[in-house]
């Protein structure tokens, strides 16, 4: 999902690591005009209560491990230059030499995940609490709805649920989307591919702020990155582009246009069978073209 990981292996001694991010799918459905489509603004969330991660934390783990956690969070979600992992070493490392010693027994891969889980719940939870006066459709995992309604009680943001059961749901809800809200703090050099999908499928993107997409996208081309915490900011451009069909459409389809060009499984399959073989080229059987088995 994210470039910085294939950096990390490197450094772990796994020079042969290639970085390909998610990409969306290669057909090239038929889209209808915004105007036509009956859901305004719709999230795929993923159930995560960060409060019971707190709570977990607070049982299991010193105070100083806790209170590290939550710095960490809070330099990730407001700086989209940082990835989660590297602002938590940003913070590990600040700890004077004592600290860390007393702390470095509990950094492992279970707890990077709690982390990973707890840094997405928060900032889709704020994302959806942003939108207030607005109706959100989640589409969830069937069976969650009494879940999803404890989660979100209080909140005055209006919401109904689609309950899907295949990942088949995920493009049929897409084709009837106005705006994707796309809640992914834990992504800053890479894709997990939905803006790519959402796009693909007629809806514009709103998402986590993310330098890898930022470098091809802008609000112009389907996606607008959001800032994080800035809910006036986030209701303005939702509401512009909902009162505006013919900027919705013309900004999807220029991103749309661009993930066919450069975004689909085809195109990355192409990418993937020219790095390889100069990648695997000084293994004992290595990777031949079949121009080269040939000669």
């Amino acid at each position: 999902l994210d470039a910085f990981f294939t950096e990390f292996f490197k450094r772990a001694g796994a020079q042969r690591t290639l970085f390909i991010p998610f990409s969306a799918p290669i057909e090239t459905p038929k889209t209808a005009k915004s105007a036509d489509r009956s859901i305004d603004l719709l999230m795929i969330p993923q159930l995560i209560d960060p409060d019971a991660i707190v709570k977990s934390w607070k049982a299991d783990l010193p105070k100083g491990m806790c209170d590290l956690l939550q710095r960490a969070k809070g330099v990730a979600l407001h700086d989209p230059s940082k990835g989660y992992y590297p602002a938590f070493l940003e913070e590990f490392n600040q700890l004077n030499q004592t600290e860390r010693e007393e702390l470095k027994s509990y950094h492992s891969i279970p707890l990077l995940y709690q982390y990973e889980m707890f840094l997405r719940g928060v900032d889709q939870l704020e994302l959806m609490s942003s939108l207030k006066g607005n109706t959100v459709d989640l589409l969830i995992p069937k069976g969650t709805k009494d879940k999803w309604e404890k989660l979100l009680r209080g909140m005055e943001t209006e919401f109904r649920f689609h309950e899907r059961d295949s990942l088949g749901s995920i493009s049929q809800t897409l084709k009837d989307t106005k705006i994707l809200l796309h809640s992914s703090p834990h992504i800053r050099e890479g894709t997990d591919g939905m803006v790519y999908t959402a796009l693909l499928y007629g809806a514009y993107a709103i998402s986590s702020e993310t330098p890898f997409l930022a470098n091809e996208f802008t609000e112009k081309e389907g996606v607008w990155f959001y800032p994080y915490r800035e809910e006036e900011a986030i209701r303005l451009k939702v509401n512009q582009l909902i009162d505006d069909p013919a900027l919705l459409d013309s900004s999807v389809e220029k991103g749309r246009t661009l993930v066919n060009k450069s975004h689909t499984w085809k195109n990355y399959a192409s990418e993937l069978l020219k790095k390889l073989p100069p990648l695997l080229s000084d293994l004992p059987y290595g990777l031949q073209s079949s121009a080269e088995k040939k000669s």
